[in-house]
């Protein structure tokens, strides 16, 4: 027997001898996977789609054959089921390509910009890090802080931190920054008042027990600052409403060695998720 059985149908009708029932067949075909089909196509002639290509038969085979126009794919809307929330970032990455298709890559000039946001993906990829070691991150879609614009009309201005990392003993709250560190002056204004602002707001829900940013830095930078003497991370603290949290600033090393870059990816992978563990988190 496949589905449920109508029993009120098979009363009502118990003379026939048959039992009527009902059923729903999942469908993975969704609008999302136009669109990640949409932005695959742009970019597939970069080498380094060729080793996902099984990746984009998965979602050719979902989408069943289905053509929606480009303001439909654009239309996409998240993913609420907790689930699929991981691929809201890859809806967000998606609708970045296609935006960009027309303005830029009609460019024949080298200098023009690549496709999407380096950042967004560096990010993602800290993210993805971060959540195999086993460390619990929010989800940015989860719970988000709101603040007062201003204005009389009640719009509110988001407050998305890049990482939001959870514990027993309460919240570590990171940005992720794609850019050079400033060896002179450190963080950036604006970077620091955007996380004492952060802090400010989830304060109110937990205790914030760090804070901080992550930068990537190539080998020979790591070398120059010495920081296989503090294993990467620069500690201080910041102090708000009379508390001290510890601050930290966490190095992702870069190597620049092409001959051994995936094997030196892979170490030092682990080796900044053990960073993290041992001397922020302090979960071993």
């Amino acid at each position: 027997m496949r589905g449920k059985i109508d029993v009120v149908d098979y009363f009502n009708n118990k003379m026939l001898g048959k039992h009527l029932c009902s059923y729903r067949e999942h469908s993975y075909e969704n609008p999302s996977a136009s669109l990640f089909l949409a932005a695959y196509e742009i970019i597939e002639h970069y080498s380094f789609c060729q080793h996902t290509r099984n990746i984009y038969n998965t979602f050719l085979i979902a989408n069943k054959g289905i053509k929606r126009t480009r303001q439909e794919i654009l239309r996409t809307q998240y993913f609420t089921n907790p689930f699929y929330n991981d691929y809201n970032v890859l809806i967000d990455l998606s609708k970045k390509i296609i935006s960009q298709k027309s303005s830029d890559f009609s460019s024949d000039e080298a200098s023009s910009s690549f496709l999407f946001d380096v950042s967004m993906l560096f990010e993602y990829f800290i993210r993805k890090l971060i959540k195999r070691a086993g460390i619990i991150v929010r989800s940015k879609y989860a719970q988000i802080h709101k603040i007062s614009a201003g204005i009389n009309t009640g719009y509110m201005r988001k407050l998305e931190p890049d990482l939001v990392l959870e514990s027993a003993e309460g919240l570590y709250i990171f940005d992720v920054k794609y850019k050079t560190f400033d060896s002179r002056f450190g963080v950036g204004r604006e970077d620091l008042f955007q996380l004492h602002t952060y802090i400010g707001q989830y304060a109110n829900e937990a205790k914030i027990k760090g804070c901080g940013f992550i930068y990537p830095i190539s080998e020979k930078r790591w070398a120059s600052l010495h920081l296989d003497s503090t294993n990467g991370v620069i500690s201080t603290n910041i102090k708000q409403h009379g508390v001290d949290i510890p601050f930290h600033v966490v190095f992702f090393k870069i190597t620049e060695c092409d001959l051994e870059f995936n094997l030196s990816m892979r170490n030092e992978s682990l080796d900044f998720c053990t960073r993290l563990k041992e001397k922020i988190i302090q979960m071993v």
